[in-house]
């Protein structure tokens, strides 16, 4: 009789923790949807394409199928092709590719993808679904995340396929070091992965640093938690994890060596951001000059999150490594360094000189959309608080029969980022992520007002 009511309720928590993901996989859709309507009826037809990026993902995805010479070759050398190809089935109408919503439909999808990968990572990490929920809503609150989800840029399926691959590792991880499932099962786990880095290496460029990661966070566990009793053993996991992850990569080389006879044409072509950046003159600036690069992302941070979203994330950071004593803490220092890659990669595309952000104006950054990288850390420390208060503080308050305190953490918290939500409305020179796009336009429209 205990058994049959422990299996239905285990098939009621299945069946509720499904329905919550899968609302918070449609509510996430629709609030980007909601977000893009709103800016074609207030801020004009084109304000899904304020970046001039964003027009060129969109013609070259449709070039694909509608050129004088059609064909994959289309996808050209420098750019890497997958926001394209995603692209590839809906700028085939009219609509969608003039007005940019096949860029929304990507982009928003990407998104809730995030939302739900995010939901799930902490609602294992901190044993609670409400709490995974906290933390789907929280990345859904900053506008300059939700803007880059509507809009025909890659930011929105990179930041997905980067958390698909955290949150394979994530789950390989836990399967091994508990010896939970065959050896089989870890290798699948292992290969979805892999697959996804690929994915994120064919999507951004920051992606390249997240093979060498996952190479580095294996050994990490083979240091740690391998022993003589461990089912199965880490070296061939290593190997298997290390080729799949860099096929990405491969296959761009290759490619650029077909077409373009050099392996090497994405960073040496004319249109190299290295090129680019090197045309510019505030390259020079972040070149091998770390504080520099520092303070302007910590100023663009600072912008897009505001002081107290950033305070509160780095106490929960903090206080996650050491909520339930050190047991476990090598791991959780792996997780919190892989939602940090993409952004650690930026900044040393920026020392290197191939990768640049720099102030335009008072409220606007060129490429200052890069920082949306840290949404989900940000989010995640945020959720942290509310559980180190809870395991610390609320349940001593229980005792008491004090519900109030219960609901304070939550409701500061959230308060926080409805300010920055109320401050950012979705509005050129309010937003960073639209004044970000905006500014590629001004010179432009230096000129058409000198015209007129």
């Amino acid at each position: 009789m205990t058994s049959k009511l422990g299996n239905v309720l285990l098939m009621n928590f299945q069946k509720s923790t499904v329905a919550m993901e899968l609302l918070i996989f449609l509510g996430s859709i629709a609030a980007c949807i909601s977000v893009s309507f709103y800016l074609l009826v207030t801020q004009g037809k084109y304000s899904l394409l304020y970046y001039g990026d964003s027009i060129s993902h969109l013609v070259i995805a449709r070039r694909v199928i509608d050129s004088i010479i059609p064909g994959f070759i289309q996808l050209g050398g420098v750019w890497l092709p997958m926001t394209h190809l995603m692209l590839l089935p809906l700028v085939i109408n009219d609509t969608l590719f003039h007005t940019g919503l096949a860029g929304t439909m990507v982009s928003s999808i990407s998104t809730a993808f995030t939302a739900l990968l995010l939901f799930r990572i902490a609602s294992t990490q901190f044993n609670s679904t409400k709490l995974g929920i906290l933390c789907s809503v929280l990345f859904m609150l900053n506008p300059s995340v939700v803007y880059m989800g509507i809009v025909p840029m890659m930011e929105a399926p990179f930041i997905m396929f980067f958390m698909l691959g955290v949150y394979y590792f994530h789950g390989w991880y836990y399967s091994y070091a508990n010896k939970r499932g065959s050896c089989v099962s870890q290798y699948m786990i292992l290969l979805k992965c892999a697959l996804a880095i690929s994915a994120a290496c064919l999507t951004r460029y920051e992606g390249w640093l997240l093979p060498f990661g996952l190479v580095l966070a294996i050994l990490a566990v083979y240091i740690f938690v391998t022993n003589e009793r461990q089912k199965c053993r880490i070296e061939p996991f290593l190997a298997f994890a290390s080729a799949l992850s860099v096929l990405g990569i491969i296959l761009w080389l290759l490619w650029n060596t077909v077409i373009f006879k050099d392996p090497m044409f994405f960073a040496n072509g004319q249109y190299s951001a290295a090129v680019q950046a090197a045309a510019r003159p505030y390259s020079s600036h972040l070149h091998m000059h770390p504080i520099a690069s520092l303070v302007i992302m910590s100023n663009v941070a600072l912008a897009m999150y505001g002081l107290p979203v950033l305070i509160i994330s780095l106490v929960g950071i903090i206080a996650y490594f050491f909520a339930n004593g050190r047991n476990q803490l090598y791991f959780r220092l792996i997780l919190v360094v892989a939602l940090m890659t993409p952004i650690m990669a930026d900044f040393a595309a920026m020392l290197q000189g191939s990768g640049e952000i720099y102030p335009v104006g008072d409220k606007s950054w060129y490429n200052g959309r890069y920082l949306v990288f840290v949404s989900p850390v940000i989010a995640f420390g945020s959720t942290s608080v509310i559980f180190f208060v809870d395991k610390r503080i609320i349940k001593e308050a229980r005792k008491r029969k004090s519900a109030l305190i219960t609901i304070i953490p939550v409701a500061f918290v959230i308060f926080c980022y409805s300010i920055i939500l109320f401050a950012q409305p979705f509005e050129v020179g309010n937003t960073i992520a639209m004044s970000d796009s905006y500014t590629s336009l001004l010179p432009s429209r230096k000129v058409d007002s000198k015209r007129e």
